[in-house]
């Protein structure tokens, strides 16, 4: 039996590290979006209680009119960018101006709360990783200047499938939590 046990414990390790090399080869690593060697507090992760449910999204803490870069590169897909209300301006006012990005691979990502006036790209432009794409704001379901970030794919039935994703900071590739702190690490110069 202690055999039988001991084979399975192994065997289950065994599995565990396949899946661990599989998942850690396909996670989708972004750029922080935020100005590089700068760092931002994360106040809302992933399935947060306050506007989060159901979704992998994040609030960075952002100042308006901050600038915010786009995590990877993409196309912009779609935008909006002359809302001026908020949470505190009208009844719970989900009209934030944003922007999203349109990837290769199919998914895209979504920066959300602009300041009126502050998208800084148009529909069609081909955008870079770091690229400055937006100015952050506290538009739509906001109380206060912040960016709302969310990747995503859409499934078969047409419906929005939000994922997991993994940042570059300048403590390594780490997936981010909420009231956590992070630094963007500057770039390093390839001669």
């Amino acid at each position: 039996m202690r055999t039988i046990l001991t084979s399975l414990i192994f065997f289950s390790a065994w599995c565990s590290f396949g899946q661990s090399n599989a998942q850690e080869s396909s996670k989708l690593i972004l750029a922080l979006p935020f100005k590089e060697g700068k760092t931002r507090i994360v106040t809302q992760g992933y399935f947060g209680k306050y506007s989060h449910q159901g979704e992998h999204a994040l609030d960075f803490r952002l100042r308006k009119g901050e600038a915010v870069f786009a995590a990877r590169e993409g196309i912009v897909y779609d935008l909006k960018e002359d809302e001026d209300r908020n949470f505190w301006k009208g009844i719970k006012s989900y009209r934030a101006n944003f922007v999203i990005l349109k990837h290769d691979d199919g998914t895209f990502s979504k920066y959300m709360h602009m300041q009126k006036e502050g998208v800084l790209v148009n529909v069609g432009d081909t955008i870079a990783k770091g690229e400055l794409i937006a100015e952050a704001g506290s538009t739509g379901n906001s109380t206060m200047s912040h960016l709302h970030l969310v990747c995503y794919k859409i499934n078969d039935k047409g419906e929005k499938i939000t994922f997991p994703t993994f940042f570059e900071t300048k403590k390594g590739v780490i997936e981010l939590k909420a009231w956590h702190i992070y630094r963007k690490p500057k770039e390093v110069k390839k001669n």
